[in-house]
């Protein structure tokens, strides 16, 4: 696709008064190539502004690059002192699963040496969490999602973000807030197997999800084509079929589990319209379903053309609130 094709630039103003911003979460899904913006209050369970900002893939200067387009992004001066949740690419971070008999003691101390033996280099050089998840079939271990990144990536984040005088008291993987926007929004259906197509200009990915727990990946390098969506259908479900040998119970008789699809890839509806005819059971992951938008000025095509783009940074968001309110 060439870069002209890219839907233009678009930074929405607030319309919320400065009183009503004091307890609200900005969700930043900072990509190589783009900033992704959404400011939420827990209090109303409302995003109250939005911001996509692109830019140039800069390389080796792409720090310098981020700096510059976060400056635009914060000029209004309406991001000023707020709690940020951030992520950065998954493809950037390390994700293990790791299992543990049933009666350890000691879960942490076996992470930290489990983990330790999986990772080139020293341990204390990355940054990391885990959750204990479940997995569709028992057994005898407890599993634990491992997620990491460098430290030093971690650290240069936080201290920029900062520099524009706002508060980065989370960094999250993307996928990680595309799971907590499915769980927000999708009560219904989030109990079963479900999977998300992540997809942009360069990679797509499935993440497998169920019960508002990330359970396997797959990420492919991807070109997006407008003119040929037919190939978006065809990674999607040979990475589907990777997945399957490893995790077979999320693949009922064969099929493809109920798909939602996030990123600035189907923000073109020639790709996500030939997905949805080609795909059963397949549909846009909407970030506004049960959560309510309240910017003002802009129109519901423009909400729902850049909906795919601001499920990370809304998904973050969300995180953030609850982070909050514990």
């Amino acid at each position: 696709m060439r870069r002209s094709e890219r839907p233009p630039l678009t930074t929405v103003e607030q319309d919320i008064p400065m009183a009503g911003r004091v307890k609200s979460v900005c969700g930043l899904d900072i990509r190589n190539d783009s900033i992704c913006m959404a400011q939420y209050s827990p209090e109303a369970h409302s995003v109250t502004g939005v911001g996509v900002q692109p830019f140039e893939d800069a390389g080796d200067d792409w720090w310098k690059t981020l700096s510059a387009e976060l400056k635009k992004l914060t000029s209004e001066g309406t991001l000023s002192g707020q709690n940020v949740v951030c992520s950065l690419p998954s493809e950037w971070a390390l994700i293990k699963d790791i299992s543990i008999d049933k009666d350890e003691e000691s879960v942490e101390q076996i992470i930290k040496w489990e983990f330790s033996q999986q990772i080139l280099g020293d341990i204390a050089q990355y940054v990391y969490d885990f959750q204990k998840v479940q997995r569709p079939v028992a057994d005898e271990f407890d599993h634990y999602l491992v997620a990491a990144y460098r430290s030093d990536t971690v650290k240069r984040l936080a201290g920029l973000i900062r520099s524009y005088k706002m508060n980065p008291f989370v960094v999250d993987l993307d996928v990680f807030g595309l799971v907590n926007l499915l769980e927000a929004n999708y009560r219904d259906c989030i109990a079963q197997p479900c999977a998300i197509l992540f997809g942009d200009e360069h990679r797509l990915s499935v993440v497998l999800t169920q019960n508002g727990d990330f359970v396997d990946w797959e990420i492919q390098p991807y070109h997006l084509d407008t003119a040929a969506p037919q190939e978006c259908v065809r990674k999607a479900l040979e990475m589907f079929t990777a997945l399957q040998t490893v995790q077979p119970a999320f693949f009922v008789e064969g099929a493809v589990p109920h798909t939602f699809l996030a990123g600035s890839a189907f923000s073109f509806p020639e790709v996500t319209e030939h997905l949805i005819a080609n795909m059963q059971n397949t549909e846009v992951l909407y970030p506004f379903k049960n959560i309510s938008f309240q910017v003002g000025r802009v129109q519901e095509n423009d909400v729902r053309k850049y909906a795919p783009r601001l499920a990370v940074a809304v998904g973050l968001a969300v995180r953030g609130g609850a982070e909050i309110a514990s």
